[in-house]
Parts: C-alpha cells; sequence; structure tokens
C-alpha cells in the first residue's frame, strides 16, 4: 500500500463503530473512513486506545481490519495498533495487520506487570522478526505500565527495533526533547502526538502529526492549527488550539476513560456510526447527547435533519 515518507497532519484513530448488539457495523466503518479521506487526513488509526484496542474480541478485530483495508485502498497510510500481555497474540496481531496491507504497526509493550528497558528491548526484538511491517512504539505508561521512557525509545531506535513512536505520555518536556534529538540523527524517525490538547506545543517543537479522538470530528481544526503554525499565524493557531481543548474535554465528559463514549456519542449526532461502545462501558445517555448536540456547531458541520434521525 502507498505510504508517504513522513506521517503528518490529523492521522485518525477511528473508533469501532458496532450495533446494539454489539456485531461489527460495516457500513459504518466504510461510510467513516470515506468521510475522512475525502476531507484531507493524514492516515487513519485502527484500534488504538479511542478504537477500544484492550476490549475488542479476535473475530470483531479481524472484520475491522478487512473493512479499513478495503476502503482505505492505499490512498493514505493504514496504521494498525497491536499490543497484547501475551507475546504470542501480539506477534499474530502484527502478522494479521501485516496481511492487511497496514504500513505501519503501532504497538503497545506488554502490559499488566510493568516492563523495564530491557523486557521492551526483548519484546521488540522477538516481534521486528515476525513482519516487515515498520513498528511504532506506543509510549501510554499510563495505561502500559511501562517503565524506561526516552531511555527505552533511544534504545529501541538504536537496536533499528523501531521506525518511530506516539507519544501519549503528556508531552514531558524531558522525553518530548529526547525525541527531537532522535529525529535531528534520524530524519526519517515517526513522531506522532497521542491527543490534541497539547497540539501547539508540540507543532512548535517539531511534531507535525496527531492522532486524537477529536480527529474523528474535526479533523480540519488540526491540520488548519498546523497550517496556521507554518504560516507564522500564530493567533489564529491557538483559537485553533483552544477549540480543540474544547472538544477534548466535551468527549471526556461522557466517560473520562474512555473517550470512545463521547466520540461515538457524537458521530452518532453526526450520522457516521451507532452509539455504543463495547462493554462493559455504557453508551452516552440521552442527556449528554442532548447537550452535545448543542455545542457541535463550534467544531463541525451539523447536518441538517431532525433530532430523532440520529443513530441509535
Amino acid at each position: 500500500m502507498a505510504c508517504s515518507a513522513m506521517l503528518r497532519g490529523s492521522v485518525v484513530p477511528v473508533v469501532t463503530p458496532l450495533n446494539a448488539d454489539m456485531t461489527f457495523d460495516d457500513n459504518a466503518c466504510r461510510r467513516m473512513a470515506d468521510d475522512l479521506i475525502e476531507r484531507g487526513v493524514g492516515g487513519i488509526v485502527a484500534l488504538g486506545t479511542t478504537g477500544e484496542l484492550a476490549l475488542v474480541p479476535r473475530n470483531l478485530r479481524t472484520q475491522m481490519l478487512a473493512a479499513l483495508s478495503d476502503s482505505i485502498a492505499g490512498r493514505v497510510p493504514f496504521i494498525v495498533c497491536c499490543g497484547s500481555p501475551n507475546l504470542a497474540d501480539t506477534e499474530s496481531e502484527i502478522r494479521e495487520a501485516e496481511a492487511f496491507g497496514a504500513n505501519f504497526c503501532l504497538v503497545v509493550p506488554s502490559f499488566y506487570l510493568s516492563l523495564g528497558t530491557d523486557e521492551i528491548l526483548r519484546e521488540f526484538d522477538a516481534l521486528r522478526s515476525v513482519s516487515s511491517v515498520r513498528l511504532l512504539y506506543y509510549h501510554i505508561p499510563l495505561r502500559s505500565g511501562a517503565r524506561g521512557g526516552s531511555a527505552t525509545v533511544a534504545a529501541l531506535h538504536k537496536n533499528g527495533l523501531i521506525s518511530g513512536l506516539k507519544d501519549s505520555g503528556g508531552l514531558v518536556p524531558d522525553f518530548a526533547e529526547a525525541m527531537m534529538e532522535i529525529r535531528e540523527r534520524d530524519s526519517s524517525f515517526q513522531i506522532l502526538l497521542g491527543g490534541s490538547s497539547k497540539m501547539l506545543q508540540a507543532a512548535a517543537l517539531g511534531i507535525m502529526a496527531v492522532t486524537s479522538v477529536t480527529g474523528c470530528i474535526a479533523p480540519e481544526c488540526e491540520s488548519n492549527l498546523l497550517a496556521h503554525l507554518e504560516a507564522g499565524r500564530i493567533t489564529d493557531a491557538a483559537a485553533e488550539q483552544r477549540k480543540l481543548t474544547r472538544l477534548v474535554r466535551l468527549i471526556l465528559s461522557a466517560n473520562p476513560e474512555n473517550a470512545a463514549v463521547g466520540g461515538k456519542g457524537i458521530l452518532s449526532l453526526l450520522g457516521q456510526c451507532k452509539r455504543w461502545p463495547l462493554p462493559p462501558f455504557a453508551p452516552a445517555n440521552d442527556a449528554w447527547l442532548e447537550s452535545a448536540r448543542n455545542r457541535l456547531g463550534e467544531f463541525c458541520t451539523v447536518p441538517d435533519f431532525p433530532a430523532d434521525r440520529e443513530l441509535e
């Protein structure tokens, strides 16, 4: 599949769309992918945190990858998130991602037991041998419990085990500086910012790609921020950042532990998918949906259809 040299702009982590009976909504998946590509996104991420990675059963995972692979068809980079406490399962996920044409696998290190640098190096050395797909390290210590921080990433890069990373650690200054030092030595090193709340700060450091739940709803806000900053329109870039921050707060107000709850709720109002998250999470309730509906015009174009036409 085609892939640009560097990931850039709004690299959208799509939600995993479901019907009320928890079966996969293939039509919604294809509709979302087509819509995002038409809106000029810089890539699509499957089965990440926004895609409810840790909750997706195996058969649903395969259906999601099949639908996205067919819909994307090489038009934008395709990134598949992989990672299980079990190394063999992670290897299987990477092989499957390769079979469906992934350009990158975004890999969460084995979680539950907290890994240090040595364990992570051994894990990624094993993973590197099972596929030719380029690996990105998913730095999300709050969820993975992985230790080592920038030292781990530097060692992974030095040993040729990763092509880049996604930083969902909060853009800690020392970590960000270490990542940019790697980029200075290796211009091909991919850096994705996880979450758009600090996008302006990241872009000022030279991180020009973001993957955030906000991209599912308003990828134009993310791409506009970067365009304004590159053109020197700092005030306009700051205005987009404030808008993204408000959108993040709105989404997480439905459930701060699972962005897919609010993300799917809003997407149901926009006619993109149904609002059902994977169990044990409950969907956004009617009161929250009504409140969100009243604010959506601030962030995106709202379809002109009656309230009762929203997707259930």
